[in-house]
């Protein structure tokens, strides 16, 4: 009777145990194999040694000098890819977060970003946000429609919420989760990366996926 309930458990449980590629599912917790997609694209490779996490506050010009060192490093470092944090505060920088999110629909994201980055501009109007998104080459009148309607605000409160849950605050800089500060110079910044691939070099040669 045993062995019998034992067999009807067995033929309950494998099926579920299995993918539907007929793979069986080891319970592994060593890597992540799906996560929600991000709202922010990724600068850089999608899979990359090296990640900068950002942490910007929009509209807070002294928030921007991570985002500068990790653009810079991006540009010149293949192995080097930037995730980028945004935090919002007032009206004005949701607004500009929601021209950031149209901005991403029409591939113009991090065009857009480097502007408000560059401007250093705290929002005064809502007009500057439509200016600035023309001038990184948004579609002028979809920009328009999208502020107009809101039409991203739903995911501008998602983000929002993702910021105050999140452990980390601006202007934060980590490189593999290391933390350094963006006012530490090049020199020290890339001493920072160039350790920070050595031990994920380390790590790949071990069979850790880069993924």
């Amino acid at each position: 009777m045993r062995a019998a309930w034992i067999a009807v458990v067995l033929a309950l449980v494998a099926p579920a145990a299995r993918a539907a590629d007929d793979t069986v599912g080891t319970g592994g917790s060593h890597e992540v194999v799906w996560a929600p997609p991000s709202l922010i694209p990724i600068r850089g490779p999608r899979y990359a040694p090296v990640t900068i996490d950002v942490y910007v506050t929009l509209g807070s010009p002294p928030s921007y000098a991570g985002a500068d060192v990790a653009r810079r490093w991006v540009e010149k470092d293949p192995s080097v890819r930037e995730i980028l944090h945004l935090y919002a505060y007032g009206v004005h920088a949701e607004l500009a977060m929601e021209a950031l999110l149209e901005a991403a629909d029409e591939g113009r994201f991090y065009a857009l970003f480097d502007r408000l980055a560059q401007s250093r501009m705290t929002f005064a109007a809502p007009v500057d946000v439509a200016r600035l998104g023309r001038e990184a080459g948004l579609d002028g009148a979809r920009l328009d429609e999208a502020l107009a309607t809101h039409r991203h605000k739903s995911d501008v409160e998602r983000l929002q919420r993702e910021a105050r849950g999140a452990t980390h605050r601006p202007p934060e800089l980590l490189v593999n989760g290391r933390r350094l500060s963006p006012w530490s110079g090049e020199e020290a910044i890339g001493k920072g990366i160039a350790e920070a691939r050595a031990r994920a070099e380390e790590l790949l040669a071990d069979g850790v996926p880069l993924s």
